[in-house]
């Protein structure tokens, strides 16, 4: 969330925003716990925004910002905008500068050219007529057919795409699925995982405990043909453990995952 608001940000103020890890602090202003981190004697800005995830988290999120600081952003805001245009409009000044020139050069070169224009084709095919100047623009001619074949009315018509929605399309796949649905796949519900040297699985013994990259209560995860699709929970039924999904992919995305 934070890096999305730097990228904003980035974007709008044209220039590098760099942002530190967050930390978690305890505030709570009616028994004065984590008061002593806000400033003292001043006067701050609070932005918030409503924060609702699904029904796990419907809360408030509030950023607080100095005086001084919200108007330096302000003040390179409104700035920022004023000090680019006249970069813009020097920068079309100096492009239209060699353009005056080019007319002159034509008008100069344009005289002796008359003369030679009907002697072009008495001219040799592999050199240059001679008074041509190559850096001159001269206009090509319009196009001529000789011993072409003549025009002709060519039908044309817009191009019709087929039909991509999700109904047929999601018709041919499950006629598709309907051949596979009997194959068996192998599911495994990992626990978590880690990394032990030669010599600490050597040193193992009964009693020995093995430490997780999970921690107590985080959701386990559910891996089909060795391929993560969702997450759960380690539940009891009768006398077996079981698994209670508690986050899945969709369909597609699910079998996109067995491809």
């Amino acid at each position: 969330m934070m890096g999305s608001s730097a990228t904003s940000m980035s974007t709008i103020f044209n220039r590098f925003v760099n942002i530190s890890p967050p930390g978690i602090d305890i505030l709570d202003m009616s028994s004065g716990d984590g008061v002593s981190s806000l400033p003292t004697g001043e006067t701050l800005i609070k932005i918030s925004f409503r924060l609702k995830i699904g029904d796990l988290i419907d809360s408030t999120i509030m950023q607080l910002l100095p005086i001084n600081f919200a108007k330096e952003m302000v003040s390179m805001l409104i700035n920022g905008s004023d000090d680019s245009e006249p970069v813009a409009v020097e920068s079309a000044a100096a492009v239209e500068a060699p353009e005056r020139p080019i007319p002159q050069q034509q008008t100069s070169t344009q005289p002796p050219q008359a003369a030679p224009v009907n002697q072009q084709y008495n001219q040799p095919n592999y050199g240059m007529p001679q008074g041509f100047d190559p850096n001159q623009q001269v206009p090509y001619p319009g196009p001529q057919h000789y011993g072409g074949m003549p025009n002709r009315n060519v039908n044309v018509q817009p191009v019709q795409f087929s039909n991509l929605e999700t109904g047929s399309f999601g018709h041919v796949d499950q006629n598709n699925l309907n051949l596979l649905m009997d194959i068996p796949l192998k599911v495994t519900v990992e626990l978590g995982r880690t990394q032990k040297q030669i010599k600490d699985i050597l040193e193992l013994s009964q009693g020995s405990i093995i430490e997780l990259d999970k921690l107590a209560g985080e959701p386990v995860d559910i891996l089909v043909n060795n391929k993560l699709i969702a997450k759960g929970e380690v539940v009891v039924i009768d006398e077996n453990f079981g698994v209670r999904v508690i986050d899945i992919l969709s369909q597609w995305d699910r079998i996109q995952k067995l491809q």
